[in-house]
């Protein structure tokens, strides 16, 4: 495997900066929040053997167990102390350093090695991206496993063997049990395949072989779920909070007050357990949405097209400061942001050849904006999708310089 210096240099400010934020701003960085959780969870499951969360007398079908299993490998090999930690927090330095290289390896297959290194260079230098490879949130693990996942998608339509195939099912499952909002990714490379005049015959035994698989890997989740709640439960039931708490972002929503009735809710159901409120919240949400789309429906239409995506995009979620204040690092992300979405327009014109590739990464942009816009529409969940932008920008910036450098030749992938 042959590096180039530039990629060489690009890796390490990835890793510096990464590497920085540890030492300068502590190995005990933290929200307190869900990433506190999450590596209790762990300890949790480690004693016990049961995946928990918040309330860590029951199984929970809150979470993919991905995450705890990944933060419990260093507890169980440095205990629940502070080397744990360390050794978990250079763990995901390290997972967000490969993420750095996957995003140049989609580059250069997408386009050439420039699209490859400017690319990388973005992912390098983004910092909200930076705090959270020092956080222990999925983003920093799913992130690679997501861009491996794209690039054996694209790997796969060049060399339509079983092998390729497979290692593309495995990142797919590995990204699957960190995040749930990857689990439709096969509609869409399906879409991708299909426009690509992937060989039918091979598309449908492949097709079958990750039916198999998928029931071997998904069986055991699915029988622990089942007997645990005595309910089908294919990935998680923890929706019903965030799908409430959306209801209450947009224009002309159902009146009433979250708090208020989660109150009630509770009061409804004293003897419930984390999963049977996370369902009867699902149901209000449902009333709620279902009372807004027949009272306002140009609100509402509005709300989910418009004002939701908008809130997902608008701010850079970047709740520690690092190196730079938030004011800084917001303007400059809203300015990588325009230009992404402005960088899509022109490829989709411009690069006839790649244009097939460039629309299988829109509809993945897309479908995850409208997906967590339907939900809740926390600027978070936009992180994942960053490098997509960055792969575009990448694409618009290598045709040009070598439109500027050789503007007879035409430009080929690579």
């Amino acid at each position: 495997m042959k590096l180039n210096k530039y990629l060489i240099a690009i890796l390490l400010l990835g890793f510096c900066l990464r590497i920085l934020t540890f030492f300068i701003y502590g190995y005990d960085l933290n929200l307190q929040s869900d990433d506190a959780n999450y590596r209790v969870s762990a300890e949790i499951l480690l004693k016990t053997g049961m995946l928990t969360y918040v309330e860590h007398k029951i199984p929970t079908v809150h979470i993919m167990p991905g995450q705890v299993w990944l933060l419990s490998l260093p507890i169980l090999l440095f205990g629940p102390g502070n080397a744990s930690l360390i050794a978990t927090k250079i763990m995901f330095v390290l997972l967000g350093t490969l993420s750095i290289y996957l995003l140049y390896k989609i580059g250069v297959k997408l386009f050439n090695e420039k699209a490859g290194l400017i690319a990388a260079f973005l992912l390098a230098v983004y910092l909200p991206q930076v705090l959270m490879d020092n956080i222990t949130l999925t983003e920093s693990p799913f992130l690679p496993a997501f861009l491996a996942l794209i690039y054996f998608s694209l790997k796969l339509v060049e060399k339509k063997n079983m092998s390729t195939f497979l290692i593309m099912l495995l990142f797919y499952f590995i990204a699957l049990f960190l995040r749930v909002q990857i689990a439709l990714y096969p509609v869409f490379l399906f879409i991708y395949l299909l426009i690509k005049k992937y060989p039918f015959k091979l598309m449908m035994k492949q097709f079958s072989v990750s039916v198999v698989l998928l029931l071997v890997v998904m069986g055991p989740w699915w029988i622990r779920n089942y007997a645990a709640y005595n309910q089908f439960i294919p990935l998680t039931g923890g929706s019903g909070n965030p799908l409430l708490l959306g209801s209450f972002y947009g224009q002309g929503i159902t009146p009433g007050n979250y708090s208020e009735i989660v109150e009630q809710i509770n009061k409804e159901h004293p003897n419930a357990n984390k999963y049977e409120i996370m369902e009867a919240q699902k149901e209000v949400a449902k009333e709620r949405i279902s009372y807004w789309w027949k009272h306002n429906p140009k609100y509402f239409i509005k709300s989910y097209l418009y004002i939701k995506p908008q809130l997902l995009w608008h701010k850079e979620y970047f709740p520690k400061e690092i190196f730079l204040p938030f004011d800084v690092v917001n303007k400059v992300g809203n300015y990588l942001k325009i230009i992404g979405f402005a960088s899509l327009i022109a490829v989709l014109l411009l690069l006839k050849k790649q244009r097939k590739e460039i629309i299988f990464l829109a509809l993945l942009l897309f479908f995850q904006t409208f997906f967590n816009s339907s939900i809740l529409s926390f600027n978070r969940y936009a992180l994942p999708m960053m490098p997509i932008l960055f792969i575009i920008i990448g694409c618009l910036g290598a045709f040009v310089i070598n439109k500027l450098n050789n503007p007879v030749k035409e430009d080929t992938i690579e």
